[in-house]
């Protein structure tokens, strides 16, 4: 089907999961670009509806064949009202959120606490699927997973990683804690150790990027951990910190 009016119905349901309240209501979020659909596909995420552009049908069709949703072709006008990419590839799609977000294997867990930035966050998924994280527990006041931006940063691994979602900070390490891990706050505390004198069963935790982790959420940790800089740097990057203690925590 030939979608070319920018009120189509279609069109507008798709364009307000831009908003989280509405991905939030109607339980879908947004897929946009050649390299994420393919990923999707490939990953086995719950596609809804493909809009696509005239000229992409046709070097699309392999991945297109596979799919049993609706597809609809788009003029560049209809697709300007869907995408919020600078350099849009022509195909955007509408996709259903996980609901498994509780049950997950503990093997190798990893604590993220109130990060904001959904570039960080979606690095963050990205390095805890290369590495074998599992979970990766969300805690707190994190980013939206399904926002745009993660979505994209994660690069594909969103649809394969699992993730735990939780209310506190307390939740987090309370859970872990009962799987028989302890738990080290990334923190810059007088008691705090190197990342090189690490312990098996160890799982870290990071914190905001503009605050890091709260005292009270120290205090119930097992102890505190830091990452050795040189030069005349006082901190990095969240996702950077947390991709590093990552590398370090597959090392126990």
């Amino acid at each position: 089907m030939l979608i070319t009016s920018r009120t189509n119905p279609k069109i507008i349901a798709a364009a307000a999961l831009s908003d989280k309240k509405n991905r939030d209501k109607a339980g879908m979020y947004l897929i946009e670009g050649r390299k994420l659909f393919c990923e999707a596909v490939k990953r086995g995420a719950y596609i809804c509806e493909v809009f696509v552009t005239e000229k992409n049908l046709l070097s699309l069709s392999e991945e297109l064949s596979r799919l049993t949703c609706e597809i609809y072709s788009v003029t560049e006008s209809v697709f300007a009202k869907l995408t919020q990419d600078r350099s849009p590839d022509g195909i955007i799609c509408t996709a259903k959120m996980k609901t498994e977000h509780t049950a997950c294997e503990f093997t190798k867990p990893f604590i993220i606490c109130d990060m904001q930035d959904p570039g960080n966050l979606g690095t963050c998924i990205r390095t805890a699927l290369a590495l074998g994280i599992s979970p990766l527990i969300l805690a707190g006041d994190c980013a939206d997973i399904y926002n745009p931006k993660t979505v994209r940063a994660s690069m594909g691994t969103l649809f394969s990683q699992s993730i735990l979602k939780l209310q506190s900070h307390a939740d987090a390490i309370e859970l872990c804690h009962n799987k028989g891990f302890r738990v080290f706050a990334a923190a810059l505390t007088d008691n705090a150790l190197p990342i090189s004198v690490s312990e098996r069963n160890a799982v870290y935790a990071v914190g905001n990027e503009g605050h890091g982790l709260p005292c009270e959420t120290i205090n119930i940790c097992d102890g505190c951990t830091v990452i050795p800089m040189k030069g005349n740097c006082e901190s990095l990057n969240a996702a950077v910190c947390a991709s590093i203690l990552m590398w370090e925590s597959t090392k126990n």
